[in-house]
């Protein structure tokens, strides 16, 4: 079975507007998110002998990704200027959809459509045979 998509076009959907404040959110959320990897791997070297290093590692790690990542975030927003001042979701949408089957499995396929749909009429309206 294959759901075949006719007259697509790209759809991108505004969600919010982003601030230089926004932005420097989530390049400290990032950021900090990537300096713990960091100093979680730069903390395997101190797995056989435990000390506060590790914690500390990790705290740095999570201390300096978050300022990095913000500071990097507030530059890609500047850099972007006013022509991406807001976050979206994108995605695909068509004008209408085909439901494509095997022949051995139109009747079935009819079967439920119209169970699903009362509009659906005929013995194979909207199944096409492969």
């Amino acid at each position: 079975m294959a759901i075949v998509g006719h007259g697509l076009r790209y759809v991108e959907q505004v969600q919010e507007r982003v601030t230089v404040g926004r932005a420097a959110l989530v390049g400290a959320v990032q950021g900090a998110i990537l300096g713990l990897v960091f100093g979680a791997l730069a903390s395997l070297f101190f797995v056989l002998d435990p000390s506060p290093a590790t914690a500390l590692l990790l705290l740095y790690g999570l201390a300096a990704g978050a300022f990095l990542g913000a500071v990097l975030g507030v530059l890609a927003h500047l850099a972007a200027g006013s022509d991406r001042d807001f976050a979206s979701v994108a995605g695909m949408e068509a004008d209408r959809y085909d439901i494509v089957v095997d022949e051995e499995f139109a009747d079935r396929a009819a079967e439920l459509l119209r169970d699903r749909d009362p509009l659906v009429s005929g013995p194979h309206r909207g199944v096409t045979h492969r």
